[in-house]
């Protein structure tokens, strides 16, 4: 609660120019103080309308989508927890278009924490990804990606799935899509999110995209729906670093 201020004048004149005299009028004052505190105490009955939320919300962000085989960490320029979210990503996507995508391209910076040995919960995967971002598919030329691929060399590498390329002197170096070479004269159709595709973290040559296609599905839920069909098929997650992304020697 706000504790009122002290008043500066206890008199206030009140003009009134109805008539051609002015009348002055004599106001007072007096000061009120409503809460003398910063901290008040617990409404009861506020609490009674809240707590069924809350303890709903609770048990929802306690719901167990899977169990992981060992703990998925966030490292450059390649990290398990990278792979994971790259490669659940593609393939949700994948399935959602039926379409070929040659590549999904996330930010390093876009993973909030690691994911726990043991039992994911949906909360662990808000708390990776807090943000509302939807998942987009940008159409370039490999001229334009190769832009990308430098950007992410730069940075010391990122989230990738369906690509393999070495870092040399912060450029990308002997780049594979799909296990074929880069081809700049040719067009690629790019996963990501809609914050990279609007130029966020600099990944500026996106705006040079030839189409767009916005699958009104958030980064997000494409890692809880591939978490989801592992834990309905008792599966366990288990990723293997394959070196898609390395520093050349």
């Amino acid at each position: 609660m706000l504790r009122s201020g002290r008043l500066l004048f206890s008199l206030f004149l009140l003009i009134g120019w109805a008539c051609s005299h002015p009348v002055v009028q004599r106001v007072q004052l007096q000061e009120y103080v409503f809460s003398d505190s910063t901290y008040t105490t617990q409404d009861p009955k506020i609490e009674g309308r809240i707590a069924p939320y809350r303890d709903s919300l609770n048990r929802s962000m306690a719901r167990v989508l899977a169990e992981s085989a060992q703990p998925l960490e966030k490292k450059q320029p390649e990290g398990k927890l990278g792979d994971f979210v790259a490669d659940a990503c593609l393939q949700e996507a994948a399935a959602l278009t039926r379409e070929t995508i040659d590549l999904a391209l996330f930010n390093h910076g876009g993973l909030r924490r690691s994911l726990p040995m043991g039992a994911i919960t949906l909360g662990d995967v808000y708390e990776l990804m807090p943000f509302d971002n939807e998942l987009v598919v940008i159409t370039l030329r490999g001229s334009k990606l190769l832009e990308l691929l430098n950007h992410v060399a730069s940075t010391g590498g990122a989230p990738v799935s369906g690509l393999r390329m070495l870092i040399s002197s912060n450029l990308a170096d002997s780049v594979r899509i799909g296990g074929e070479p880069l081809d700049t004269s040719r067009t690629y159709r790019v996963l990501t999110s809609d914050y990279l595709a609007n130029g966020g973290d600099r990944y500026t040559a996106f705006a040079d995209a030839l189409e767009k296609e916005e699958l009104r599905l958030r980064v997000r839920d494409a890692i809880v729906q591939r978490l989801e069909k592992l834990g309905q098929q008792r599966q366990t997650l288990v990723v293997t670093l394959d070196g898609r992304i390395q520093h050349a020697e």
